[in-house]
């Protein structure tokens, strides 16, 4: 009976996520907004949404899965994301750990926040987690860690990314 409820999930989700792939850089968030949330239990608590994401001017959709919005907090997928702003991602298992450029940034599976260095912490009001097999990690918490800044506009449902300027010393 579970495999037939996530099979059945599954088409309508595709359903109403497809047309959206197609006319551009939509992607479908998926909205879980209760507060008894456990991502191993998701599958009855997911609404697709469409989103804009953008990272400096162009837009983007996710590879494989897409956003996830926790309780307003938006989740995507570690890997994708570091790498889609230029970054090499790595994943330890063993120790359920991702690292962006060789671990100067670094993110524990179910943990509430990142470090930066060893000495820069970014938290997150909900911890990261896997979903579909990816490390799922808050928008705004890794955009930071990576100089980035977020702009979200409820209107047109866009998240901005933009790199932040460095200044010189």
């Amino acid at each position: 009976m579970k495999l037939l409820k996530s099979i059945s999930l599954s088409i309508i989700v595709f359903a109403l996520a497809f047309p959206l792939y197609t006319y551009g850089a939509l992607s479908t968030v998926s909205e879980i907004s209760s507060g008894q949330f456990s991502p191993n239990q998701h599958a009855e608590q997911i609404v697709p949404k469409a989103i804009h994401i953008v990272v400096n001017g162009r837009d983007y959709n996710a590879k494989d899965v897409n956003a996830l919005l926790v309780n307003g907090t938006m989740f995507v997928p570690l890997r994708f994301v570091g790498e889609e702003l230029g970054y090499s991602v790595s994943w330890d298992e063993k120790s359920e750990t991702a690292d962006i450029n060789d671990g100067a940034i670094v993110a524990v599976l179910g943990e509430y926040a990142i470090t930066k260095y060893n000495t820069v912490s970014y938290p997150c009001p909900h911890p990261s987690f896997l979903f579909q097999g990816r490390f799922m990690i808050g928008l705004r918490q890794v955009a930071s860690a990576l100089n980035y800044t977020v702009d979200w506009d409820q209107e047109t449902m866009t998240a901005n990314l933009t790199r932040r300027a460095t200044t010189a010393r």
